[in-house]
């Protein structure tokens, strides 16, 4: 495991290296120790992260969405918006399906205007 720390002396990033169980990937969760998910590898995986959590644990799904939205956010430069909806800020997003295997987008919304719909 590798830890990176910043300036402010909270944890910054984690690389896990080895596999964990789905045990303990809802301990670290419910914890509150993981607050944001982040993918260069497989991004996809972050669209079906939080819909694959929440049909197999008891966690909220307020809070496995935050790890994909507002908790990465929450990384960015200090005032930063991303991965929140809220009155003023830019309305980012994406509406998705979870009635089949995997999670489709259906569509995605930049600044408020509809850019893609699924057929």
């Amino acid at each position: 495991m590798q830890i990176l720390w910043s300036q402010q002396g909270q944890v910054f990033f984690i690389h896990v290296t080895t596999t964990l169980t789905q045990e303990d990937a809802s301990r670290t969760v419910e914890s509150g120790i993981c607050t944001g998910l982040l993918s260069d590898y497989y991004p996809e995986s972050l669209l079906q992260a939080p819909f694959t959590a929440g049909k197999r644990s008891s966690i909220p799904y307020e809070k496995i969405l935050s790890l994909v939205t507002s908790g990465p956010g929450r990384l960015l430069p200090e005032g930063s918006s991303k991965g929140c909806i809220a009155k003023n800020l830019p309305a980012d997003f994406i509406v998705v399906s979870d009635n089949e295997d995997f999670i489709r987008i259906k569509k995605t919304f930049v600044k408020g205007n509809l850019i893609y719909q699924s057929t």
